[in-house]
């Protein structure tokens, strides 16, 4: 667990700091809505809540500092920054454990497994818990957000309060501009812990997978092209051409006689695959990078994962290629770009067996996909043809 979070858990002042300036500013006045367009009724409440919980950390602790507002209006409840650590800088990208609270202290959203279970969140195999990587770019990340990593690095604590008129991508001048603007957001609570501040994201993910090539039987270079190592395990070389008999007038009996059949489909194949996501294990002292099983067509690797799904078919899957790579599909789906130009190479070099590890620009991008797999991962892909061989004649 997160040192600022888990230091949160065994401190349960905090939390029930949170929940008595709720259960306090409930009955007020300023806990009313605002009229459409209007945000005075929350301002007031945000300043009466800062007051109150200013007071309250106070009578815990007298050598508490005031909190006051910062940025554009964010409020910072806490923080713990590692003046070693490196700096976060504009349109960098954090690596980061979180907790989100609502102002009645209620945990909204965790990258933490076992905080989750203990809180009856859905936990199983089939979802990632861990740091999450982060762009922050101006025009994607919320305006109190980023407001809220300034000054933050690397090995950092740090919980800050974003009032809802700061959630907010839109950029004004002024943060009475931002008062004046609703949003549809609520206020809330972020706790984060900084694993990591990144530069370059796609070297970030290089690196990840460079380090695992070796484990997957990969070299250097085994590369299509930067972003995508890949390489033939096993295939089948092609058929060789019947040699052309001397005399014309017995062409079309000789053909009959020594034609070789390809076993090999170049519109189709069917193929078993288990895909695996790498990430960086932060919780290890080299953060040495991990693996883990995310879907497969195989029933005893699903079941070995801990990711056996009772309506699944664990079967065989067909893929059929198109005139272009891009309009491969599976089953009635189309893939990942990574998944076929894999498929494609595989078609090319004749390979029953293959692996390949490519970056996230390949796969399912900045977003992830679901619960499974969040953004910015590697994936690999390991593939097996099924061929069925000719029959004897």
């Amino acid at each position: 667990m997160p040192r600022n979070l888990n230091r949160r858990m065994k401190n349960s002042y905090f939390i029930q700091s949170l929940i008595g300036l709720a259960s306090l500013l409930s009955i007020t006045a300023c806990a009313e809505k605002d009229e459409i367009g209007d945000n005075s009724k929350n301002i007031r409440f945000i300043e009466k809540w800062i007051e109150v919980f200013n007071k309250r950390q106070q009578e815990e602790d007298p050598d508490f500092k005031e909190v006051q507002a910062s940025g554009r209006g964010i409020y910072i409840l806490h923080e713990e920054i590692n003046p070693e650590g490196v700096e976060y800088q504009k349109d960098n990208y954090i690596v980061t454990d979180y907790e989100t609270r609502d102002l009645k202290g209620n945990i909204t959203a965790t990258s933490d497994k076992e905080l989750a279970r203990k809180l009856n969140f859905p936990v199983s195999n089939s979802i990632y818990y861990g740091p999450k990587i982060m762009n922050t770019l101006v025009q994607t990340t919320y305006a109190g957000f980023l407001d809220g990593l300034q000054g933050i690095r690397k090995g950092s604590d740090r919980d800050f309060l974003i009032p809802s008129w700061l959630m907010t991508v839109k950029q004004y001048g002024s943060a009475e501009e931002y008062r004046q603007h609703k949003t549809d957001q609520s206020d809330v609570i972020y706790s984060l812990h900084i694993r990591d501040i990144v530069k370059d994201v796609n070297e970030y993910q290089l690196k990840i997978m460079e380090e695992k090539l070796s484990a997957y039987g990969l070299e250097a270079k085994d590369t299509i092209r930067k972003g995508i190592f890949y390489k033939s395990l096993e295939v089948i070389p092609a058929p060789e051409k019947p040699e052309k008999p001397e005399k014309p007038g017995n062409q079309e009996k000789a053909e009959d006689k020594d034609k070789v059949e390809d076993v090999l489909d170049s519109t189709r194949m069917d193929i078993n695959y288990t895909g695996t996501m790498l990430f960086r294990d932060y919780t290890t002292a080299a953060e040495k990078v991990s693996t883990r099983i995310f879907d497969t067509s195989i029933e005893k690797t699903a079941k070995d994962a801990g990711i056996w799904n009772a309506a699944a078919k664990y079967t065989p899957k067909e893929i059929k290629f198109g005139t272009k790579a891009e309009e491969t599909t599976m089953g009635t789906s189309t893939v990942i770009r990574g998944f076929y130009e894999t498929l494609w190479q595989m078609r090319k070099e004749r390979a029953t067996k293959a692996i390949a590890i490519f970056w996230s620009d390949l796969g399912y991008g900045t977003k992830g996909s679901g619960q499974s797999i969040p953004g910015y991962t590697p994936l690999v892909f390991e593939i097996e043809r099924i061929v069925q061989k000719p029959a004897e004649k």
